[in-house]
């Protein structure tokens, strides 16, 4: 029944499947909604189907736009693979380690052919459907009326038992791309903040809600890369400009609140805040952080195996330490395998060459928008610049649903670095190199 229904969408409703991707897999739940399903080959999680479904359609019509650089990385991959299995690694490490880079690629091709299914137009209409259903969820969360799907813990940095509940759901990094591509949008297009707030109001409320400092981190990278895209000066001056009333109209907001009525939560929330983000950002903060930590000793201990192995690494299902602690905790299971600076990661497993490829693979479509002269590709850019620096920390393509979110996102900008027609942009404003995303989907390719 499941299989025929995905197969009657994948033929009459193509892009439905891209829609349908986006829905399953970033939307916030309730913790008793499960997220995966049981198939002959195993267990899936909820969007992959879809993504699978999305993937598949890129070659089902011409105009296949499939980077080049993808092949390199599958072929590295590949060989990480081949090295994993003649080293006699676990099989079900070697399984976790493919799996969200899987994802990875299929988002990739994905996010590369998805407007010539369906509009940008149509996908923001869907991303703000998400976004303000995911904070209304996520607020029931905070506010101890829901479970959610995710983490939640106290944002503290010593580990305090009450305080602001910290939520991590997988709306929280969707919430993240579309704020970083927010203000990228308004350092590079000429929009008004009417324009992005629908967008922006929900993204911002739910990362915030996440306490996590490397939203500062990917929000300052995807504002200073796309001022180094925006073209000329007259556009980076009139960005700040909108950025500026952008900031003071959200700092104004939450003054007024705070003294006009006396709200609680409103106050807990501000604390942890101030305690984990703005706290844990400095010397003394990051030396009693019991994460920072433990990033530091991973490092530590994964430098001297790739030391040894450099060029090809060990291959997938590396461990590169050994488990420690309760059978069923996430240092006994996954931690000897895993590793939060992703790049450090790469090394161990498929060394120099897997790295390189990875590197190559992000950094084309990356460059390519200093030119200039395609907004949307430096917005695209942007945000796949910031995930990528994030990933040093927190590495968002091995992870669910991050993984199928950084390949959307890189995909994507390899779209708009092909695209080559004077149209506009999601807000009607014209710009040379933009989607014509205000018109009706083309009959000959939409259903």
């Amino acid at each position: 029944m499941g299989i025929g229904l995905w197969g009657v969408l994948l033929w009459k409703r193509p892009a439905w499947m891209f829609h349908l991707t986006f829905i399953a897999a970033f939307l916030a739940l309730p913790a008793f909604v499960p997220r995966t399903l049981s198939t002959p080959v195993g267990g899936l999680f909820l969007f992959e189907p879809f993504l699978i479904g999305a993937a598949i359609l890129g070659f089902s019509r011409r105009g296949l736009v499939f980077p080049r650089a993808l092949l390199f990385f599958i072929a590295a991959a590949a060989g990480a693979v081949l090295i994993g299995i003649e080293k006699g690694n676990s099989k079900i490490p070697l399984i976790s380690d493919i799996r969200p880079l899987i994802d990875v690629l299929l988002g990739v091709l994905a996010g590369a052919n998805v407007l010539r299914f369906t509009t940008l137009h149509l996908l923001v209409r869907t991303s703000k459907w998400i976004l303000w259903a995911s904070l209304f969820v996520t607020l029931a969360g905070s506010l101890g009326g829901l479970e959610l799907t995710g983490r939640s813990e106290v944002a503290s940095l010593v580990g305090a038992s009450v305080g602001a509940e910290r939520l991590i759901t997988p709306a929280t990094y969707f919430a993240l791309a579309v704020a970083c591509a927010a203000l990228a949008m308004l350092a590079t297009h000429k929009v008004t903040l009417r324009q992005v707030l629908p967008l922006a109001l929900p993204a911002i409320a739910i990362i915030f809600l996440s306490f996590s400092r490397n939203n500062i981190l990917a929000l300052g990278i995807a504002l200073l890369w796309a001022f180094l895209a925006a073209g000329s000066l007259g556009q980076r001056v009139a960005g700040v400009g909108r950025l500026f009333g952008l900031a003071s109209a959200g700092a104004l907001a939450v003054t007024a609140a705070v003294t006009l009525f006396n709200i609680p939560w409103l106050q807990e929330q501000l604390d942890g805040f101030n305690e984990r983000v703005l706290g844990g950002l400095s010397g003394s903060g990051l030396e009693t952080d019991g994460s920072a930590l433990f990033r530091v000793d991973e490092n530590a201990q994964i430098l001297p195996m790739i030391a040894q192995a450099p060029f090809l690494g060990y291959g997938f299902g590396a461990a590169y330490k050994a488990p420690y602690g309760p059978s069923d905790y996430f240092t006994a299971t996954t931690a000897p395998y895993y590793a939060h600076q992703y790049y450090y990661w790469l090394l161990l497993k498929g060394g120099i060459v897997l790295l390189a490829a990875f590197v190559l693979l992000v950094a084309i479509p990356v460059f390519k928008s200093l030119r200039g002269s395609k907004p949307n590709l430096a917005i695209a850019a942007a945000v796949t610049l910031a995930f990528s620096v994030v990933s040093t920390v927190a590495p968002m393509p091995n992870g669910f649903p991050t993984g199928l979110l950084f390949g959307l996102m890189l995909g994507t900008a390899y779209y708009f670095d092909k695209e080559q027609s004077d149209v506009k942009d999601v807000t009607g404003t014209a710009h040379k190199a933009l989607p014509l995303t205000d018109a009706r989907p083309n009959r000959r390719t939409l259903p």
